[in-house]
């Protein structure tokens, strides 16, 4: 009946005038944090009445983190405060913003929705991103002997350098650890029906979270081919040669 929808209609236009007057105040106007390392402080935020200055409690915020677009959803407490806690952050852009906004999908069906998110809006507090400690362990071994000259450790070296701001420390100073090992085998000390000789280079990575000597991130490359008509020498280097280009690459 017309009734019903003339009802509808206003219980909707009362819920934007509602929304209109929640104002997001964060405690702090921006946050420092270091890459890969587990979070200890939670960040809070307050919501109020723009009217009269009450907090507005039992309301639903997401914070979307930037740095990978997770939703992290909090609820206002008795005082009008939501608390949120961060996930390890992997991306090393130093400058980031989270943003906070009221979740319309816990509090309205999808016809209110659509009307409310042509004017959602919310506030953002700037995300500060440093760079860790990092102390790394490795061992390049090729054909059960170590390398002089190590190819993949400055490789990781200068990946995290550059994409993390890492600085590298002894262990003791460090915020992670990196264990590298990477060996070189022969697939045959002859040459294959092709006249090649062929080498296979691996690698894993482990890093541990020094303080909590707790591993945070762990991968394998393995079978990476390498194969030369002059020596398994040569075959050798080419392996871990093109074990360096596939790291380049992811």
């Amino acid at each position: 009946s017309s009734f019903k929808e003339n009802l509808y209609s206003l219980i909707k236009m009362k819920f934007v005038d509602a929304y209109d007057r929640v104002e997001i105040v964060p405690a702090k106007d921006d946050v420092t944090l270091k890459a890969f390392l587990a979070q200890e402080e939670p960040f809070k935020i307050i919501c109020l009445d723009k009217n009269n200055g009450d907090a507005v409690t039992n309301l639903p915020i997401t914070a979307n983190l930037g740095f990978n677009s997770t939703l992290v959803k909090s609820v206002t407490d008795s005082k009008g405060i939501a608390t949120f806690g961060l996930s390890r952050i992997k991306e090393g852009d130093k400058n980031q913003k989270i943003h906070f906004m009221i979740d319309l999908e816990e509090l309205v069906d999808s016809t209110a929705l659509s009307m409310l998110m042509e004017k959602q809006s919310g506030t953002a507090i700037k995300l500060n991103v440093s760079g860790p400690n990092i102390h790394i362990k490795a061992t390049e071994n090729v054909f059960g002997e170590k390398i002089e000259k190590p190819i993949i450790t400055p490789a990781l070296k200068e990946y995290f350098s550059k994409q993390f701001s890492a600085r590298f420390t002894d262990q003791n100073s460090s915020d992670l650890v990196v264990e590298l090992a990477v060996n070189i085998e022969e697939q045959s000390k002859k040459k294959n029906e092709y006249g090649l000789y062929v080498a296979y280079a691996s690698m894993t990575i482990s890093v541990y979270e020094n303080s909590l000597k707790k591993e945070i991130y762990s991968a394998a490359l393995t079978d990476v081919q390498g194969a030369h008509f002059g020596s398994i020498n040569q075959a050798g280097n080419k392996a871990l040669n093109n074990l360096a280009k596939e790291l380049q690459e992811k």
